[in-house]
C-alpha cells in the first residue's frame, strides 16, 4: 500500500480506542432505538441487540455477517468516528456473497455452454467445476495472504491491520466482482 492509501489512518492511538468506544455504544443504544421503533432500517441486530457489538464477535465471516445487519447510518456514524472500523466489514460480507452468486453464475453458463463435450469426455463438466473450485479458492488465498501483508509491510500499527486487511479484502473482492460480472456478461452476449 502507498503512503497515501485510502486505508491508512492518522488518528493518534488513544483518540482511535475513545472514538471506537464512543461509536460502539451509540450503535448499541441506536440499534435498540430503530429495533423498538418497529422502522425496520436495522435488517439483523440480534447480537448487537443481545449486548454483543459486533467488534466483539473474532470470527471473521460471523463478525462481517453482524456488520452487514447494521443500518447504514450507525455504519456511517462508526466510520466518522474511526475509518475502516466498520464499513470494511459489512462491504466485504456484501461483495463475497456476491463473488459466490457470480461464480455459480458463470459456472452454470458454462456447463450450459460446453454440455455437448460431455459426448466425447463425460467427465469434463465435473472437472470443470473441480477447475474453478480451486481456482476460486486460489484466488481467496492470494486476497488474504496479499491484503494480510500489506498493513504490516506499511508499518502500520497492530490494533489497526486488522481493520485495514479487511479493507484491502473487501477492495479485492469487488474488484473480482467485477471481473466475473464482465465475463458473464461477455459469454451472454456471445450466446445471443
Amino acid at each position: 500500500m502507498s503512503k497515501t492509501s485510502p486505508f491508512r489512518t492518522t488518528m493518534p492511538a488513544h483518540v482511535i480506542l475513545l472514538t471506537a468506544s464512543l461509536a460502539l455504544t451509540a450503535a448499541t443504544r441506536d440499534a435498540r432505538a430503530l429495533q423498538s421503533s418497529g422502522h425496520g432500517e436495522v435488517a439483523h441486530v440480534d447480537a448487537v441487540l443481545e449486548g454483543e457489538d459486533c467488534h466483539s464477535i473474532s470470527e471473521l465471516t460471523a463478525k462481517e455477517a453482524c456488520f452487514a445487519g447494521v443500518g447504514e447510518e450507525l455504519i456511517a456514524r462508526c466510520e466518522a468516528l474511526r475509518a475502516n472500523a466498520c464499513k470494511p466489514y459489512r462491504d466485504m460480507h456484501r461483495a463475497e456473497r456476491r463473488l459466490r452468486d457470480l461464480g455459480a453464475e458463470m459456472l452454470a453458463i458454462n456447463r450450459r455452454r460446453l454440455a455437448t463435450y460431455v459426448e466425447s469426455d463425460p467427465a469434463y463438466l465435473d472437472d470443470l467445476g473441480t477447475l474453478a473450485s480451486a481456482a476460486d479458492e486460489a484466488w481467496r488465498a492470494w486476497r488474504d495472504a496479499a491484503c494480510s501483508l500489506e498493513p504490516f509491510a506499511d508499518g502500520m500499527s497492530r490494533r489497526e491491520a486488522s481493520d485495514l486487511t479487511e479493507a484491502c479484502r473487501a477492495h479485492w473482492t469487488e474488484q473480482r466482482v467485477s471481473e466475473i460480472d464482465s465475463k458473464i456478461q461477455e459469454l451472454e452476449q456471445a450466446r445471443e
